[in-house]
């Protein structure tokens, strides 16, 4: 059984991530090998006697504590002590220990200590990177304990992983005349997926616009009063002067807008539309290096469609 990590998902789903770890952990057997992330205190719990553990080393742009919202675990579950970190990445992810008992993240049985924008090295191998977006790069991780412990050959994972891409439902990257357009799937009503998502677009420190189409696709229907998702998401983030405008689509516009404004996003950058449709007419690639496009899980053949008539637009 592998675990990646556990976060709070949309209310519409499971909501709280200790609902679903007590059903997991309930569930699990006691015989079954578990491949568990320990830079996740959460699913890291799930230990039992045949449990292997993986992890990031510390890296050089890590922080001394969360700049998110959202932190799932932030008490030390033995002596409820606030929890401190040796290094953080995002939210709750990342290498904590308790100042008041033994509580901490569990060692690594296999370590990730370096990587570059094509490689990284793992218990020493070097391996293809697939993508540098650090949640991906915790699933590769996963991917290689999990290959290895079925007994694969650390040349044969090294052979397929550089036949892996992320799925074009996931991320894409188009060549606008001397542009890069890359359209990335968001996940809406979910703020951790969707704050990631955000943080490693704006950790581009190019030119850029960025267009936001995160509405459930229900709300294009018949509407939605599950907007406090908003407030649990990082669109701080957002808030660069190297980010010309944000180009927010779909029926909870305004909404988006209030949660940009405060924010601290300035009014002038915002543009707002009802209709996802009239995205195209907005988007002007004079003046910048790239151009972001967020769109929801549910709205993939609408995403797929803007996505066309956007490159028709400027020419193949």
């Amino acid at each position: 059984v592998v675990c990646t990590n556990l976060f709070r998902d949309s209310l519409k789903k499971n909501g709280n991530s200790e609902y679903i770890f007590n059903i997991m952990k309930s569930a699990i057997p006691d015989s079954s090998k578990l491949i568990l992330n320990a830079d996740d205190l959460i699913s890291s719990g799930l230990k039992n006697n045949f449990t292997k553990f993986f992890g990031i080393e510390k890296m050089p742009d890590d922080l001394k504590d969360s700049p998110n919202i959202v932190k799932d675990i932030v008490i030390c579950p033995k002596c409820y002590s606030n929890l401190k970190y040796e290094y953080n990445r995002y939210n709750h992810i990342g290498k904590a220990f308790c100042p008041n008992c033994e509580f901490k993240s569990y060692p690594y049985d296999y370590s990730l200590s370096s990587y570059d924008n094509e490689n990284c090295i793992i218990n020493g191998k070097r391996y293809h990177l697939v993508s540098d977006s650090i949640f991906n790069i915790y699933n590769e991780i996963a991917c290689v304990a999990l290959l290895t412990e079925l007994g694969i050959k650390s040349k044969d994972i090294q052979k397929s992983l550089k036949k892996i891409n992320i799925t074009d439902s996931r991320q894409k990257k188009y060549k606008i005349k001397d542009k890069d357009f890359i359209c990335i799937l968001a996940k809406g009503q979910n703020p951790v997926a969707c704050s990631s998502v955000i943080n490693y677009v704006a950790s581009d420190d190019c030119k850029k616009d960025v267009i936001l189409m995160l509405d459930d696709l229900e709300d294009n229907y018949k509407s939605s009063e599950t907007i406090s998702w908003l407030y649990d998401t990082d669109f701080e983030f957002l808030n660069k002067n190297n980010i010309r405008n944000i180009i927010v689509a779909g029926p909870r516009c305004y909404d988006m807008k209030v949660r940009l404004l405060l924010a601290g996003i300035s009014d002038s950058k915002i543009i707002i539309m009802e209709n996802q449709k009239d995205i195209v007419n907005f988007v002007n690639i004079d003046g910048i290096d790239k151009l972001y496009y967020l769109y929801d899980l549910v709205a993939l053949n609408m995403a797929r469609n803007i996505e066309k008539s956007i490159i028709r637009k400027f020419g193949e």
